[in-house]
C-alpha cells in the first residue's frame, strides 16, 4: 500500500513545493490538491521522457496550475539550444496544449 502511494505522495509534495501564482486562492489551491488525490491528474514523472525527446531538452521545472479552465502541467524546457521555453501539458492525458496568440 506504501508503494502504491507513494508516487501520488510525491506528486503532492512537488506541488507544494512549486510556487503558487500570485492570483491562486486558497480554495484553488484546495481544488488542485483534490483533483491529484482523486487521479485526475496524472504524475508529471509519467510525461517527463517523452516531453524531453519530443522537445530535445531537459525538463528544469513543471508546476501544476489551471489554464483556460483546465488542470495542466506548465514545464520550462531547456533544450540543446540553450533558450528555455515553456509547454503546457493536459495534467491528465499529457497530450500538449498548443500555444496561440492570447497565451
Amino acid at each position: 500500500m506504501l508503494l502504491r502511494a507513494a508516487p501520488l505522495m510525491l506528486l503532492i509534495g512537488l506541488a507544494a513545493l512549486q510556487p503558487q501564482p500570485a492570483i491562486a486562492s486558497s480554495s484553488e489551491r484546495e481544488e488542485l490538491r483534490l483533483a491529484v488525490e482523486r487521479g485526475q491528474v496524472r504524475p508529471m514523472s509519467q510525461f517527463l521522457g517523452e516531453v524531453e525527446r519530443r522537445h530535445n531538452g531537459r525538463v528544469i521545472e513543471a508546476e501544476l496550475d489551471r489554464h483556460r479552465g483546465r488542470i495542466v502541467w506548465e514545464v520550462k524546457i531547456l533544450p540543446a539550444q540553450g533558450r528555455t521555453f515553456k509547454v503546457r501539458l493536459d495534467a491528465a492525458t499529457g497530450v500538449e496544449i498548443p500555444r496561440d496568440s492570447r497565451d
